[in-house]
Protein backbone atom coordinates (compact mmCIF):
# COMPACT_ATOMS: atom_id res chain seq x y z
CA UNK A 1 0.00 0.00 0.00
CA UNK A 2 1.21 3.51 -0.81
CA UNK A 3 1.30 6.34 1.70
CA UNK A 4 1.00 10.02 0.76
CA UNK A 5 3.22 12.55 2.56
CA UNK A 6 1.75 16.05 2.96
CA UNK A 7 3.36 19.06 4.67
CA UNK A 8 1.26 21.70 6.46
CA UNK A 9 3.36 24.38 8.15
CA UNK A 10 3.03 28.14 8.41
CA UNK A 11 -0.03 30.34 8.60
CA UNK A 12 -3.59 29.07 8.47
CA UNK A 13 -3.77 29.21 4.67
CA UNK A 14 -1.35 26.29 4.35
CA UNK A 15 -3.39 24.23 6.80
CA UNK A 16 -6.60 24.86 4.86
CA UNK A 17 -4.87 23.99 1.59
CA UNK A 18 -3.44 20.80 3.06
CA UNK A 19 -6.90 19.84 4.29
CA UNK A 20 -8.16 20.02 0.70
CA UNK A 21 -5.25 17.84 -0.44
CA UNK A 22 -5.91 15.28 2.30
CA UNK A 23 -9.64 15.21 1.63
CA UNK A 24 -8.99 14.54 -2.05
CA UNK A 25 -6.73 11.60 -1.13
CA UNK A 26 -9.40 10.11 1.14
CA UNK A 27 -12.10 10.51 -1.51
CA UNK A 28 -10.27 9.23 -4.59
CA UNK A 29 -7.81 6.63 -3.26
CA UNK A 30 -7.39 3.96 -0.59
CA UNK A 31 -3.95 5.37 0.35
CA UNK A 32 -3.09 6.30 3.91
CA UNK A 33 -1.92 9.87 4.56
CA UNK A 34 1.01 11.06 6.67
CA UNK A 35 0.72 14.77 7.53
CA UNK A 36 3.69 16.64 8.98
CA UNK A 37 2.25 19.76 10.61
CA UNK A 38 2.44 22.18 13.49
CA UNK A 39 -0.10 22.27 16.32
CA UNK A 40 -2.17 24.98 14.61
CA UNK A 41 -2.52 23.00 11.40
CA UNK A 42 -3.35 19.82 13.31
CA UNK A 43 -6.54 21.49 14.55
CA UNK A 44 -8.10 21.54 11.05
CA UNK A 45 -7.88 17.80 10.39
CA UNK A 46 -10.72 15.54 11.48
CA UNK A 47 -9.77 12.32 13.21
CA UNK A 48 -9.56 9.59 10.58
CA UNK A 49 -7.98 6.10 10.81
CA UNK A 50 -6.25 6.68 7.46
CA UNK A 51 -4.64 9.97 8.49
CA UNK A 52 -1.55 10.04 10.71
CA UNK A 53 -0.51 13.43 12.08
CA UNK A 54 3.13 14.03 12.93
CA UNK A 55 2.95 17.25 14.96
CA UNK A 56 6.14 19.28 14.96
CA UNK A 57 7.28 21.84 17.48
CA UNK A 58 8.17 24.60 15.04
CA UNK A 59 10.33 27.62 15.78
CA UNK A 60 10.29 30.63 13.49
CA UNK A 61 13.27 30.75 11.15
CA UNK A 62 14.75 33.91 9.70
CA UNK A 63 15.73 31.94 6.58
CA UNK A 64 12.84 31.75 4.12
CA UNK A 65 14.12 28.63 2.31
CA UNK A 66 13.73 26.66 5.56
CA UNK A 67 9.98 26.71 5.07
CA UNK A 68 10.28 24.90 1.72
CA UNK A 69 13.13 22.62 2.75
CA UNK A 70 10.91 21.31 5.54
CA UNK A 71 9.49 19.02 2.84
CA UNK A 72 12.72 16.99 3.07
CA UNK A 73 12.25 16.54 6.81
CA UNK A 74 8.57 15.66 6.29
CA UNK A 75 9.61 12.83 3.96
CA UNK A 76 12.23 11.72 6.48
CA UNK A 77 9.59 11.62 9.23
CA UNK A 78 7.21 9.74 6.97
CA UNK A 79 9.82 7.01 6.39
CA UNK A 80 10.39 6.72 10.14
CA UNK A 81 6.68 6.51 10.97
CA UNK A 82 5.49 4.32 8.10
CA UNK A 83 6.54 0.90 6.71
CA UNK A 84 5.12 1.45 3.21
CA UNK A 85 7.18 0.60 0.13
CA UNK A 86 5.53 3.20 -2.10
CA UNK A 87 5.83 6.87 -1.07
CA UNK A 88 3.93 9.71 -2.75
CA UNK A 89 4.81 13.31 -1.93
CA UNK A 90 1.97 15.76 -2.60
CA UNK A 91 2.26 19.52 -2.14
CA UNK A 92 -0.46 21.24 -0.12
CA UNK A 93 -1.59 23.12 -3.24
CA UNK A 94 -2.26 19.92 -5.22
CA UNK A 95 -5.38 17.72 -5.17
CA UNK A 96 -6.19 14.29 -6.56
CA UNK A 97 -9.08 14.54 -9.01
CA UNK A 98 -9.48 10.96 -10.31
CA UNK A 99 -9.20 7.44 -8.83
CA UNK A 100 -5.65 6.22 -8.15
CA UNK A 101 -4.42 2.90 -6.74
CA UNK A 102 -1.20 1.02 -5.99
CA UNK A 103 -1.13 -0.69 -9.38
CA UNK A 104 -1.21 2.67 -11.17
CA UNK A 105 1.67 3.97 -9.04
CA UNK A 106 3.68 0.80 -9.71
CA UNK A 107 3.04 1.11 -13.44
CA UNK A 108 4.04 4.79 -13.43
CA UNK A 109 7.32 4.02 -11.66
CA UNK A 110 7.99 1.00 -13.88
CA UNK A 111 11.46 -0.20 -12.80
CA UNK A 112 12.60 3.22 -11.55
CA UNK A 113 12.94 4.21 -7.89
CA UNK A 114 11.60 7.76 -8.37
CA UNK A 115 9.33 9.58 -10.83
CA UNK A 116 8.27 13.20 -11.41
CA UNK A 117 6.61 15.25 -14.15
CA UNK A 118 8.90 17.48 -16.18
CA UNK A 119 7.98 21.16 -16.07
CA UNK A 120 8.46 22.41 -19.63
CA UNK A 121 8.07 26.14 -19.05
CA UNK A 122 6.67 28.86 -16.80
CA UNK A 123 3.74 30.91 -17.99
CA UNK A 124 4.28 33.99 -15.83
CA UNK A 125 6.91 35.32 -15.85
CA UNK A 126 7.48 33.63 -19.18
CA UNK A 127 10.37 31.15 -19.13
CA UNK A 128 11.10 28.49 -21.72
CA UNK A 129 13.11 25.28 -21.42
CA UNK A 130 16.40 26.99 -22.23
CA UNK A 131 15.77 29.53 -19.45
CA UNK A 132 15.02 26.74 -16.98
CA UNK A 133 18.23 24.96 -17.99
CA UNK A 134 20.25 28.14 -17.50
CA UNK A 135 18.74 28.57 -14.03
CA UNK A 136 19.66 24.97 -13.18
CA UNK A 137 23.30 25.41 -14.22
CA UNK A 138 23.86 28.91 -12.81
CA UNK A 139 21.88 28.54 -9.59
CA UNK A 140 20.82 25.05 -8.48
CA UNK A 141 23.91 23.12 -9.54
CA UNK A 142 26.30 25.93 -8.65
CA UNK A 143 25.02 26.03 -5.05
CA UNK A 144 24.36 22.35 -4.35
CA UNK A 145 26.91 20.40 -6.37
CA UNK A 146 29.41 22.66 -8.18
CA UNK A 147 31.85 19.78 -8.55
CA UNK A 148 29.49 17.80 -10.81
CA UNK A 149 29.08 18.24 -14.54
CA UNK A 150 25.79 19.55 -15.87
CA UNK A 151 23.97 17.39 -18.42
CA UNK A 152 23.51 18.78 -21.89
CA UNK A 153 20.32 20.64 -22.70
CA UNK A 154 18.90 17.61 -24.52
CA UNK A 155 19.48 15.30 -21.54
CA UNK A 156 18.29 17.83 -18.92
CA UNK A 157 14.91 17.44 -17.16
CA UNK A 158 13.40 20.30 -15.13
CA UNK A 159 11.47 18.04 -12.75
CA UNK A 160 8.74 19.52 -10.56
CA UNK A 161 8.66 18.13 -7.02
CA UNK A 162 5.07 19.17 -6.28
CA UNK A 163 4.13 15.56 -7.03
CA UNK A 164 6.67 12.80 -6.39
CA UNK A 165 6.31 9.02 -6.74
CA UNK A 166 9.03 6.94 -5.16
CA UNK A 167 9.99 3.56 -3.86
CA UNK A 168 11.22 3.45 -0.29
CA UNK A 169 14.79 2.70 -1.36
CA UNK A 170 14.77 5.61 -3.79
CA UNK A 171 13.57 8.27 -1.38
CA UNK A 172 15.90 6.92 1.34
CA UNK A 173 18.94 7.28 -0.91
CA UNK A 174 17.89 10.76 -1.95
CA UNK A 175 17.34 11.91 1.67
CA UNK A 176 20.70 10.50 2.81
CA UNK A 177 22.38 12.73 0.22
CA UNK A 178 20.10 15.79 0.57
CA UNK A 179 19.96 16.08 4.37
CA UNK A 180 23.71 15.59 4.79
CA UNK A 181 24.32 18.23 2.10
CA UNK A 182 21.92 20.64 3.73
CA UNK A 183 23.74 20.34 7.06
CA UNK A 184 27.05 21.25 5.40
CA UNK A 185 25.81 24.21 3.35
CA UNK A 186 25.09 27.75 4.62
CA UNK A 187 21.77 28.12 6.44
CA UNK A 188 20.69 30.89 4.06
CA UNK A 189 20.13 28.89 0.88
CA UNK A 190 20.42 31.64 -1.69
CA UNK A 191 22.44 32.80 -4.68
CA UNK A 192 21.89 36.50 -5.31
CA UNK A 193 18.08 36.85 -5.50
CA UNK A 194 17.45 33.15 -6.16
CA UNK A 195 16.27 30.95 -3.31
CA UNK A 196 17.47 27.35 -3.16
CA UNK A 197 14.57 25.12 -2.11
CA UNK A 198 13.41 21.50 -2.18
CA UNK A 199 12.91 21.41 -5.95
CA UNK A 200 16.56 22.35 -6.54
CA UNK A 201 17.64 19.36 -4.46
CA UNK A 202 15.41 16.97 -6.43
CA UNK A 203 16.59 18.35 -9.78
CA UNK A 204 20.30 18.14 -8.93
CA UNK A 205 19.84 14.61 -7.64
CA UNK A 206 17.92 13.46 -10.72
CA UNK A 207 20.08 15.23 -13.33
CA UNK A 208 23.62 15.21 -11.95
CA UNK A 209 24.05 13.07 -8.81
CA UNK A 210 22.01 10.00 -9.77
CA UNK A 211 21.17 10.42 -13.47
CA UNK A 212 18.74 7.80 -14.67
CA UNK A 213 17.28 7.19 -11.20
CA UNK A 214 14.21 9.33 -11.90
CA UNK A 215 11.59 8.44 -14.49
CA UNK A 216 9.66 11.08 -16.40
CA UNK A 217 5.92 10.89 -15.65
CA UNK A 218 3.17 11.78 -18.10
CA UNK A 219 1.51 15.15 -17.62
CA UNK A 220 -1.63 13.67 -16.01
CA UNK A 221 0.28 13.10 -12.77
CA UNK A 222 1.01 16.80 -12.24
CA UNK A 223 -1.22 18.98 -14.39
CA UNK A 224 -0.30 22.50 -13.32
CA UNK A 225 -1.69 25.98 -13.73
CA UNK A 226 1.88 27.33 -13.53
CA UNK A 227 2.96 25.88 -16.88
CA UNK A 228 0.01 24.17 -18.62
CA UNK A 229 -1.95 26.60 -20.76
CA UNK A 230 -4.97 24.25 -21.01
CA UNK A 231 -5.33 23.88 -17.23
CA UNK A 232 -7.42 22.21 -15.87
CA UNK A 233 -8.06 19.18 -18.07
CA UNK A 234 -10.50 16.49 -16.88
CA UNK A 235 -8.10 13.67 -17.76
CA UNK A 236 -5.57 14.74 -15.10
CA UNK A 237 -5.04 12.54 -12.05
CA UNK A 238 -3.58 15.39 -10.00
CA UNK A 239 -4.29 19.12 -10.34
CA UNK A 240 -1.62 21.48 -9.02
CA UNK A 241 -1.70 25.25 -8.55
CA UNK A 242 2.01 25.71 -7.73
CA UNK A 243 1.54 29.33 -6.71
CA UNK A 244 2.17 29.26 -2.99
CA UNK A 245 5.67 30.73 -2.97
CA UNK A 246 4.15 33.85 -1.43
CA UNK A 247 1.57 31.89 0.56
CA UNK A 248 -2.02 30.92 -0.28
CA UNK A 249 -4.73 33.57 -0.45
CA UNK A 250 -8.47 33.13 0.09
CA UNK A 251 -8.95 33.17 -3.67
CA UNK A 252 -6.44 30.38 -4.29
CA UNK A 253 -7.96 28.31 -1.48
CA UNK A 254 -11.39 28.62 -3.09
CA UNK A 255 -9.82 27.63 -6.42
CA UNK A 256 -8.25 24.56 -4.82
CA UNK A 257 -11.57 23.59 -3.27
CA UNK A 258 -13.32 23.73 -6.63
CA UNK A 259 -10.53 21.78 -8.38
CA UNK A 260 -10.91 18.92 -5.93
CA UNK A 261 -14.05 17.75 -7.80
CA UNK A 262 -15.38 15.66 -4.89
CA UNK A 263 -17.29 12.52 -5.68
CA UNK A 264 -21.07 12.56 -5.40
CA UNK A 265 -20.96 10.87 -1.99
CA UNK A 266 -23.99 9.72 -0.04
CA UNK A 267 -25.20 11.83 2.85
CA UNK A 268 -22.77 11.12 5.67
CA UNK A 269 -24.36 13.15 8.47
CA UNK A 270 -25.99 11.12 11.21
CA UNK A 271 -29.37 12.01 12.79
CA UNK A 272 -27.43 13.13 15.88
CA UNK A 273 -25.41 15.58 13.78
CA UNK A 274 -28.59 17.07 12.35
CA UNK A 275 -29.46 18.41 15.80
CA UNK A 276 -27.32 21.52 15.17
CA UNK A 277 -27.90 24.34 12.68
CA UNK A 278 -25.05 26.59 11.60
CA UNK A 279 -26.33 30.17 11.33
CA UNK A 280 -24.02 32.26 9.14
CA UNK A 281 -24.65 36.01 8.83
CA UNK A 282 -23.25 37.42 5.60
CA UNK A 283 -22.58 40.85 4.17
CA UNK A 284 -20.53 40.81 0.96
CA UNK A 285 -18.82 37.62 2.18
CA UNK A 286 -18.27 35.78 -1.12
CA UNK A 287 -14.48 35.54 -0.68
CA UNK A 288 -14.65 33.06 2.18
CA UNK A 289 -18.27 31.86 2.35
CA UNK A 290 -17.90 28.79 0.15
CA UNK A 291 -15.12 27.25 2.23
CA UNK A 292 -16.95 28.11 5.47
CA UNK A 293 -20.21 26.44 4.39
CA UNK A 294 -18.50 23.35 2.98
CA UNK A 295 -16.71 22.84 6.29
CA UNK A 296 -19.88 23.33 8.38
CA UNK A 297 -22.29 21.33 6.21
CA UNK A 298 -20.50 18.10 7.15
CA UNK A 299 -21.93 18.41 10.67
CA UNK A 300 -25.40 19.89 10.25
CA UNK A 301 -27.70 22.02 8.12
CA UNK A 302 -26.54 25.53 7.23
CA UNK A 303 -28.72 28.64 7.34
CA UNK A 304 -27.42 31.85 5.80
CA UNK A 305 -28.96 35.18 6.77
CA UNK A 306 -27.81 37.68 4.17
CA UNK A 307 -27.73 41.35 5.16
CA UNK A 308 -28.53 42.76 1.71
CA UNK A 309 -25.16 41.84 0.19
CA UNK A 310 -24.20 43.40 -3.11
CA UNK A 311 -22.01 40.45 -4.13
CA UNK A 312 -22.79 36.76 -4.78
CA UNK A 313 -23.07 35.69 -1.13
CA UNK A 314 -26.73 34.63 -1.33
CA UNK A 315 -26.18 32.90 -4.68
CA UNK A 316 -23.20 30.92 -3.35
CA UNK A 317 -25.11 29.88 -0.24
CA UNK A 318 -28.07 28.66 -2.28
CA UNK A 319 -25.86 26.72 -4.67
CA UNK A 320 -24.26 24.92 -1.75
CA UNK A 321 -27.61 23.83 -0.34
CA UNK A 322 -27.93 26.29 2.54
CA UNK A 323 -31.31 27.68 3.56
CA UNK A 324 -31.03 31.37 2.63
CA UNK A 325 -32.97 34.21 4.26
CA UNK A 326 -32.40 37.63 2.70
CA UNK A 327 -32.88 40.65 4.95
CA UNK A 328 -34.55 43.63 3.24
CA UNK A 329 -31.65 45.86 4.26
CA UNK A 330 -28.45 45.62 6.28
CA UNK A 331 -29.78 45.58 9.83
CA UNK A 332 -26.47 44.54 11.39
CA UNK A 333 -25.14 41.31 12.80
CA UNK A 334 -27.24 41.08 15.97
CA UNK A 335 -30.61 41.47 14.19
CA UNK A 336 -29.64 39.00 11.46
CA UNK A 337 -28.30 36.44 13.95
CA UNK A 338 -31.49 36.63 16.00
CA UNK A 339 -33.51 36.11 12.83
CA UNK A 340 -31.42 33.04 12.09
CA UNK A 341 -32.08 31.68 15.58
CA UNK A 342 -35.83 32.10 15.03
CA UNK A 343 -35.66 30.23 11.71
CA UNK A 344 -33.54 27.35 13.04
CA UNK A 345 -35.54 24.27 13.98
CA UNK A 346 -32.81 22.18 15.63
CA UNK A 347 -32.13 22.05 19.34
CA UNK A 348 -28.59 23.37 18.99
CA UNK A 349 -27.36 26.43 17.10
CA UNK A 350 -23.87 27.51 16.11
CA UNK A 351 -23.49 31.18 15.15
CA UNK A 352 -20.60 31.01 12.70
CA UNK A 353 -18.74 33.86 11.01
CA UNK A 354 -18.18 33.44 7.24
CA UNK A 355 -14.41 33.55 7.82
CA UNK A 356 -14.47 30.80 10.45
CA UNK A 357 -13.93 27.11 9.62
CA UNK A 358 -15.51 24.75 12.12
CA UNK A 359 -13.90 21.42 13.07
CA UNK A 360 -15.41 18.06 14.00
CA UNK A 361 -13.65 18.11 17.36
CA UNK A 362 -15.23 21.45 18.24
CA UNK A 363 -18.72 20.36 17.15
CA UNK A 364 -18.60 17.08 19.09
CA UNK A 365 -17.32 18.74 22.26
CA UNK A 366 -19.85 21.57 22.00
CA UNK A 367 -22.77 19.17 21.61
CA UNK A 368 -21.63 17.26 24.70
CA UNK A 369 -21.15 20.46 26.75
CA UNK A 370 -24.64 21.71 25.86
CA UNK A 371 -26.17 18.38 26.84
CA UNK A 372 -24.59 18.78 30.28
CA UNK A 373 -25.80 22.40 30.68
CA UNK A 374 -28.26 23.67 28.04
CA UNK A 375 -28.09 27.22 29.48
CA UNK A 376 -24.44 27.67 28.61
CA UNK A 377 -22.61 29.62 25.90
CA UNK A 378 -19.85 27.46 24.42
CA UNK A 379 -16.90 28.64 22.31
CA UNK A 380 -13.66 27.11 20.98
CA UNK A 381 -10.19 28.57 20.95
CA UNK A 382 -9.45 30.48 17.74
CA UNK A 383 -6.41 30.20 15.49
CA UNK A 384 -5.93 33.29 13.34
CA UNK A 385 -4.48 33.38 9.81
CA UNK A 386 -1.07 34.35 11.23
CA UNK A 387 -1.08 31.40 13.64
CA UNK A 388 -1.84 33.47 16.74
CA UNK A 389 -4.17 31.75 19.21
CA UNK A 390 -7.02 33.74 20.77
CA UNK A 391 -9.19 32.59 23.66
CA UNK A 392 -12.88 32.23 22.87
CA UNK A 393 -13.80 32.89 26.51
CA UNK A 394 -12.86 36.47 27.29
CA UNK A 395 -12.82 38.26 30.70
CA UNK A 396 -15.43 40.90 31.40
CA UNK A 397 -15.12 44.46 30.13
CA UNK A 398 -14.08 47.30 32.43
CA UNK A 399 -13.82 51.04 31.92
CA UNK A 400 -10.04 50.65 31.59
CA UNK A 401 -10.36 48.03 28.85
CA UNK A 402 -12.85 50.13 26.87
CA UNK A 403 -10.52 53.13 27.08
CA UNK A 404 -7.52 51.04 25.97
CA UNK A 405 -9.44 49.54 23.03
CA UNK A 406 -10.70 52.91 21.82
CA UNK A 407 -7.21 54.48 22.03
CA UNK A 408 -5.50 51.52 20.31
CA UNK A 409 -5.68 52.82 16.74
CA UNK A 410 -4.55 56.41 17.35
CA UNK A 411 -2.45 56.05 20.52
CA UNK A 412 -1.12 52.47 20.72
CA UNK A 413 1.57 53.27 23.32
CA UNK A 414 -0.99 54.62 25.77
CA UNK A 415 -3.25 51.63 25.07
CA UNK A 416 -0.38 49.21 25.81
CA UNK A 417 0.31 51.01 29.10
CA UNK A 418 -3.35 50.73 30.10
CA UNK A 419 -3.38 47.00 29.30
CA UNK A 420 -0.60 46.42 31.81
CA UNK A 421 -2.79 47.67 34.66
CA UNK A 422 -3.90 44.87 37.03
CA UNK A 423 -7.55 45.95 36.96
CA UNK A 424 -7.85 45.80 33.16
CA UNK A 425 -10.20 42.78 33.17
CA UNK A 426 -13.20 41.85 35.29
CA UNK A 427 -12.69 38.16 36.11
CA UNK A 428 -16.09 37.90 37.82
CA UNK A 429 -17.81 37.35 34.47
CA UNK A 430 -16.87 36.34 30.94
CA UNK A 431 -18.19 36.83 27.44
CA UNK A 432 -17.94 34.63 24.31
CA UNK A 433 -16.01 35.73 21.25
CA UNK A 434 -18.87 34.84 18.94
CA UNK A 435 -17.10 33.95 15.68
CA UNK A 436 -18.11 30.35 16.49
CA UNK A 437 -20.68 30.33 19.30
CA UNK A 438 -22.63 27.21 20.28
CA UNK A 439 -25.94 27.52 22.16
CA UNK A 440 -29.25 25.74 22.61
CA UNK A 441 -32.28 27.49 21.15
CA UNK A 442 -34.01 27.61 24.53
CA UNK A 443 -30.89 28.76 26.37
CA UNK A 444 -30.24 31.53 23.86
CA UNK A 445 -33.88 32.67 24.06
CA UNK A 446 -33.82 32.71 27.87
CA UNK A 447 -30.89 35.15 27.80
CA UNK A 448 -32.78 37.37 25.37
CA UNK A 449 -30.63 36.78 22.29
CA UNK A 450 -28.24 39.37 20.92
CA UNK A 451 -28.99 42.99 21.79
CA UNK A 452 -30.19 44.43 18.47
CA UNK A 453 -29.38 48.00 19.48
CA UNK A 454 -25.80 47.07 18.56
CA UNK A 455 -25.36 47.20 14.79
CA UNK A 456 -22.06 45.34 14.68
CA UNK A 457 -19.48 44.46 17.38
CA UNK A 458 -19.88 44.33 21.18
CA UNK A 459 -23.14 42.38 20.90
CA UNK A 460 -21.25 39.29 22.09
CA UNK A 461 -19.90 41.23 25.09
CA UNK A 462 -23.42 42.34 25.94
CA UNK A 463 -24.63 38.75 25.52
CA UNK A 464 -21.98 37.50 27.95
CA UNK A 465 -22.96 40.10 30.55
CA UNK A 466 -26.66 39.19 30.19
CA UNK A 467 -25.78 35.49 30.55
CA UNK A 468 -23.71 36.17 33.68
CA UNK A 469 -26.63 38.02 35.29
CA UNK A 470 -28.84 34.96 34.67
CA UNK A 471 -26.26 32.48 35.92
CA UNK A 472 -25.56 30.99 32.47
CA UNK A 473 -21.89 29.99 32.16
CA UNK A 474 -19.50 30.72 29.29
CA UNK A 475 -17.28 27.70 28.60
CA UNK A 476 -14.28 27.30 26.32
CA UNK A 477 -13.77 23.95 24.61
CA UNK A 478 -10.54 22.02 24.45
CA UNK A 479 -10.73 22.41 20.67
CA UNK A 480 -9.59 25.00 18.13
CA UNK A 481 -11.04 26.39 14.91
CA UNK A 482 -9.47 28.59 12.25
CA UNK A 483 -10.72 32.17 12.21
CA UNK A 484 -9.32 34.50 9.58
CA UNK A 485 -10.40 37.60 11.49
CA UNK A 486 -12.06 40.60 9.81
CA UNK A 487 -12.26 38.81 6.45
CA UNK A 488 -15.93 37.85 6.75
CA UNK A 489 -17.29 41.03 5.16
CA UNK A 490 -15.92 43.32 2.48
CA UNK A 491 -15.77 46.38 4.73
CA UNK A 492 -12.95 48.90 4.32
CA UNK A 493 -10.56 49.14 7.29
CA UNK A 494 -11.44 52.78 8.23
CA UNK A 495 -15.16 51.95 8.20
CA UNK A 496 -14.52 48.85 10.32
CA UNK A 497 -12.58 50.90 12.90
CA UNK A 498 -15.45 53.37 13.00
CA UNK A 499 -17.99 50.60 13.62
CA UNK A 500 -15.92 49.10 16.42
CA UNK A 501 -15.40 52.47 18.12
CA UNK A 502 -19.09 53.34 17.90
CA UNK A 503 -20.05 49.98 19.40
CA UNK A 504 -17.60 50.39 22.29
CA UNK A 505 -18.85 53.88 23.06
CA UNK A 506 -22.44 52.63 22.99
CA UNK A 507 -21.57 49.83 25.42
CA UNK A 508 -19.78 52.35 27.66
CA UNK A 509 -22.78 54.67 27.69
CA UNK A 510 -25.25 51.88 28.50
CA UNK A 511 -23.21 50.34 31.31
CA UNK A 512 -21.06 53.21 32.65
CA UNK A 513 -23.04 56.32 31.84
CA UNK A 514 -22.81 59.40 29.66
CA UNK A 515 -20.18 60.99 31.90
CA UNK A 516 -17.74 58.16 31.17
CA UNK A 517 -18.22 58.50 27.41
CA UNK A 518 -17.50 62.22 27.73
CA UNK A 519 -14.35 61.39 29.70
CA UNK A 520 -13.17 58.94 27.02
CA UNK A 521 -13.69 61.50 24.28
CA UNK A 522 -11.91 64.19 26.34
CA UNK A 523 -8.90 61.90 26.90
CA UNK A 524 -8.82 61.07 23.18
CA UNK A 525 -8.89 64.76 22.19
CA UNK A 526 -6.27 65.63 24.81
CA UNK A 527 -3.88 62.99 23.52
CA UNK A 528 -4.45 64.18 19.96
CA UNK A 529 -3.64 67.75 21.06
CA UNK A 530 -0.45 66.66 22.85
CA UNK A 531 0.70 64.73 19.78
CA UNK A 532 0.12 67.77 17.55
CA UNK A 533 2.04 70.00 19.96
CA UNK A 534 4.95 67.59 20.05
CA UNK A 535 5.01 67.40 16.27
CA UNK A 536 4.97 71.20 15.98
CA UNK A 537 7.87 71.53 18.44
CA UNK A 538 9.93 68.95 16.55
CA UNK A 539 9.30 70.66 13.22
CA UNK A 540 10.30 74.04 14.68
CA UNK A 541 13.55 72.75 16.25
CA UNK A 542 16.74 73.26 14.23
CA UNK A 543 18.13 70.13 12.64
CA UNK A 544 21.26 68.92 14.43
CA UNK A 545 24.06 67.80 12.13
Amino acid sequence: MAVVSVLALGHAGYALAAREAVQSILEWTSFDVHVSCDANAAAVFDADPRVQLAVWSVTTSRHRPDFFLAKLHALERCLKDRPDELIIQLDADAVIARPLDDAMVEAALDRSVMAMVEQTKILAPAMQRADLYRHYVETSLRFLAPETIAPGLEEFHYYNSGVLLSRRAGISAFLDWALELRRRLPAEHRINDNMIADQDYFQVWANSVAPGACRKLSWEWNHCAHWDEDFPRPEAYILHLSNFCMGPSLETLNHLNRLRRPRALEQTRTPEQDTITFVVVTYNSERCLEACLKAASRFGPTLVVDNASEDRSAEIAGRLGALVHCMPCNEGFAAAANQGARLATTRHICFLNPDCFVSKNAVDQARYALELDPRGLVVPEYIEWSGKRVAGRQPGYTRTKILADILEAAHPKVARWLRRLPWLDDEQWHWPLAACLFVTRDGFASIGGFDQTYFCYMEDVALGLAAARRGAPVRQLDASVLHLGQHGSAVAAPARVGLISAARLKYAEVHYGTWFVRLVRTVHRGLDWLRQCRRAVMQASPVQR
